[in-house]
C-alpha cells in the first residue's frame, strides 16, 4: 500500500493542524499515514501509526496543490492555511480528536460555563516570540461591545489551569528547567491541560486568543457564540520591549476564523466546512 508520513512539531494545537491535514490528504488518496506515536495518539482516539523514520522527500503543506497525489513523501509544515483545511471538515476533526474514554472520564464533571475568556500568556510574554500578547482589557471590551455579561466572565489562564481533584497542577512551563521540560514532552505530557480543554469545549460563549489550542477548542466545542481577536491592524513589533512583550489592545470579532498571526504568508483565515 502506498503511504505518506508526517513530521509533527510544536505544541498540541500545532500538531493537531499538522496531523489533520496529513490524515485528510492520506484518506483522500487512499494512502497509509505514518507518524511517530506521541501526544495525539495518547489522548485522542486515533490509531498508533507505523514509525515515521524513513528518509523521504519532504513536501511542505504550504504548497500542497503542487504535489497533491504523491506518495512516499514526508509532509512538513504547520498546516494553517485555508487550502489545508479544505481537505477536511469539522465532522472529521471531531471524529479524530475525540478524547479517549479514560481521559474523558477524568474531565466529565467540568462545568459548562456561561462566558470564558482564554488568556494566552506564558511564552507569548517574551519578545522573541513574534505573536501579539493580548491585553486583558481587550476581552472585557469585547463583552461591552457585544452585550455580554462580563460579571459572569471566567478567566482561563493556561499557566494556572482550571483545577479538578483528579489532576494535580504542576509548575508553569516557563518555571521548569530544560531537563524537566524534556520529561513532559510528547507522550509524556502532563495532564493539567485536560480540564482547560474541557472548559474551552463546553463554554457557552468563548472569547479565544491567537492560539492554536483555543482555536481547536472553539472548532470542536458546542458553543452558542465564539469571538476571536482581529489582528489585522495590530503591529506585533510595537509590543516588543526588551526581553518582554507589552500587552496590546486588540479588537475582537464574532467567529473563529482569524489567523494566529499577522504578516506571515503561511497564516491565513481558517474556516472549516461542517461535513
Amino acid at each position: 500500500m502506498s503511504f505518506v508520513q508526517v513530521r509533527l512539531a510544536g505544541g498540541l494545537g500545532n500538531q493537531m493542524f499538522e496531523y489533520a491535514f496529513a490524515r485528510a490528504y492520506a484518506e483522500k488518496h487512499g494512502f497509509e499515514l505514518r507518524c511517530l506515536t506521541g501526544i495525539l495518539h495518547k489522548f485522542f482516539v486515533i490509531p498508533p501509526n507505523a514509525p515515521a523514520d524513513q528518509d523521504l522527500p519532504e513536501r511542505p503543506n504550504t504548497e500542497c496543490e503542487k504535489w497533491d497525489g504523491e506518495s512516499g513523501v514526508t509532509i512538513i509544515g504547520m498546516g494553517q492555511m485555508q487550502k489545508n483545511l479544505d481537505y477536511y471538515s469539522r465532522a472529521k476533526a471531531r471524529e479524530w480528536f475525540t478524547l479517549r474514554p479514560e481521559y474523558a472520564e477524568l474531565v466529565k464533571d467540568v462545568p459548562a460555563m456561561e462566558l470564558v475568556a482564554n488568556v494566552r500568556e506564558g511564552d507569548y510574554t517574551y519578545s522573541c516570540n513574534p505573536l501579539v500578547l493580548i491585553d486583558r482589557n481587550s476581552f472585557t471590551d469585547c463583552c461591552d461591545q457585544y452585550g455580554l455579561d462580563k460579571s459572569k466572565l471566567y478567566w482561563l489562564d493556561g499557566e494556572t489551569h482550571y483545577r479538578i481533584p483528579a489532576i494535580p497542577v504542576g509548575l508553569p512551563w516557563n518555571e521548569l528547567n530544560d531537563h524537566e521540560k524534556g520529561k513532559l514532552e510528547g507522550d509524556k505530557c502532563r495532564l493539567d491541560w485536560l480540564p482547560d480543554w474541557a472548559v474551552l469545549l463546553r463554554a457557552k460563549v468563548l472569547l479565544r486568543p491567537n492560539s492554536t489550542f483555543s482555536w481547536w477548542g472553539a472548532e470542536l466545542g458546542t458553543h452558542e457564540r465564539v469571538f476571536c481577536p482581529d489582528l489585522s491592524g495590530v503591529d506585533a513589533d510595537a509590543g516588543a520591549k526588551g526581553l518582554l512583550r507589552t500587552p496590546q489592545k486588540v479588537p475582537f470579532i464574532e467567529g473563529n476564523h482569524t489567523p494566529m498571526a499577522r504578516g506571515y504568508w503561511f497564516c491565513t483565515e481558517l474556516r472549516l466546512k461542517e461535513t
